[in-house]
């Protein structure tokens, strides 16, 4: 069965609201993720929030523990994955970063997430 990532066309598994619908969602699944029109949206919307001014400010460690909080997923495994498959350093400042190495943080969020179809 594909993942709900997968099903909503949102590789991060974004929750729906304002950010959300800017990037297309128009509505929300029964666990309140959004559902973009399509995987593109889905995509563009993750990639750009590690942009703004919510993330871009955080080191990876600290942009994580917002975007997975401890008590909705493993924040430590989560950080080490996402930082060993993009090679982007916990304590690296987000909005220092290269758009190749955001591409790659939000490669990692969508293969934790559980993109599958």
């Amino acid at each position: 069965m594909p993942s709900r990532a997968f099903r909503n066309h949102n590789p991060g598994n974004l929750r729906y609201g304002a950010f959300a619908r800017r990037w297309g969602a128009r509505e929300q699944d029964e666990q309140g993720f959004a559902r973009f029109p399509s995987t593109r949206r889905g995509t563009l919307a993750l990639v750009d929030l590690l942009f703004t001014r919510t993330y871009g400010r955080l080191s990876l460690a600290r942009a994580l523990e917002r975007y997975a909080p401890a008590q909705e997923n493993p924040t430590q495994s989560y950080l080490w994955f996402v930082s060993s498959k993009s090679g982007v350093g916990p304590d690296e400042v987000l909005d220092r970063l290269s758009p190749a190495q955001h591409l790659r943080i939000a490669a990692a969020i969508s293969e934790f997430e559980g993109w599958r179809p």
